[in-house]
């Protein structure tokens, strides 16, 4: 399989458009989740869950989390793999354009405790 780099920068810039804050992530979220063929279940209501098939939770319209019931599962077993749209994260300033030695850049500010110490040393 060939990595089609346009393709995947315009997903890319899809997601981050309709993921402005933790509110339209997870919804953009739940959405990708449904045309894979997940199921949505409720907070409040029993879950009935069967071998082979996903599912994803929405929490409080801000979170969501997902997860596969393998077809070959065992009641022993269990995998988790999590990620978060949360702070910290970087804003977007009103009037972001700006202009440094010929090259168009967005002003951004920092908003949460961002350790900011681990990309440094990253050209």
């Amino acid at each position: 399989m060939i990595f089609d780099f346009d393709t995947s920068a315009n997903r890319l810039m899809e997601a981050i458009n309709s993921s402005t804050c933790a509110f339209t992530a997870a919804d953009e979220a739940m959405r990708k989740l449904e045309q894979a063929g997940f199921l949505e279940l409720k907070l409040n209501e029993e879950w009935i869950i069967q071998r082979g098939k996903g599912y994803f939770v929405n929490v409080y319209d801000s979170s969501v989390f997902a997860f596969k019931v393998g077809r070959e599962f065992d009641k022993g077993m269990l995998r988790v793999a999590a990620a978060h749209t949360d702070h910290p994260c970087l804003y977007i300033k009103t009037s972001p354009e700006m202009t440094t030695k010929g090259y168009g850049k967005v002003n951004v500010e920092v908003y949460g405790g961002a350790i900011l110490n681990t990309w440094l040393d990253r050209p």
